[in-house]
């Protein structure tokens, strides 16, 4: 069985994070995409929007689609939440013969300071989408050397996701600023309950 694995806060959800799904299925290349929001964050302090939140923003935009599975593994466990750690759940629960890796370009960058990212790159392909606003000639000057040995797992996509964070969107509902246009429209009600301000909504 192919598996690819999306995993990421997700707090909250937004139409970059859309933009990549739909771009992932549409390359019908695997039996199953894992949709795996993070628990205990190992670099953060905590989340905006509770584990609950985010899993029900997953589960309401793609939680009827047959090839996605939403995956509360790493929200289920009490201590931080490692990539390896979640890729031997993986290979055990689905019996999975590749698995795939969805990063940004900018998280590439960051791979070789992942727990056991040797093992990672052992055991899987990395599918890396760029960043909108990122030099991406000017960073691969500056690839980092610990990864060169893996460069035949690391596959770089042509597409161009809506260029928005989570951070930003965190920022903007702060600001009782309308996000109207950088979140999926059935998702809006979940913010409002679990963590917008009803004067964000202009």
């Amino acid at each position: 069985m192919n598996v690819v694995v999306y995993g990421g806060a997700f707090d909250p959800l937004h139409n970059g994070h859309v933009d990549i799904i739909h771009y992932v299925l549409s390359l019908n290349r695997h039996d199953r995409l894992c949709l795996v929001p993070t628990g205990i964050p190992v670099y953060k302090d905590r989340m905006f929007f509770s584990a609950d939140a985010r899993c029900k923003m997953l589960q309401v935009m793609f939680g009827d689609d047959p090839m996605i599975d939403i995956l509360d593994v790493e929200i289920q466990k009490a201590q931080p939440s490692y990539t390896i750690d979640t890729l031997s759940f993986l290979f055990g629960q689905y019996g999975a013969t590749s698995v795939t890796l969805v990063v940004g370009f900018d998280q590439l960058f960051q791979f070789h300071r992942w727990r056991q990212f040797d093992k990672i790159l052992s055991q899987c392909q990395l599918l890396v989408i760029p960043r909108d606003g990122i030099d991406h000639e000017k960073l691969m000057q500056a690839f980092p050397e610990e990864l060169v040995p893996y460069q035949d797992v690391i596959h770089y996509h042509d597409v161009l996701p809506t260029n928005i964070s989570s951070s930003r969107i965190r920022m903007m509902l702060q600001r009782d600023e309308s996000i109207d246009d950088v979140v999926p429209d059935k998702i809006i009600p979940i913010i409002r309950e679990y963590g917008g301000d009803e004067s964000a909504w202009h």
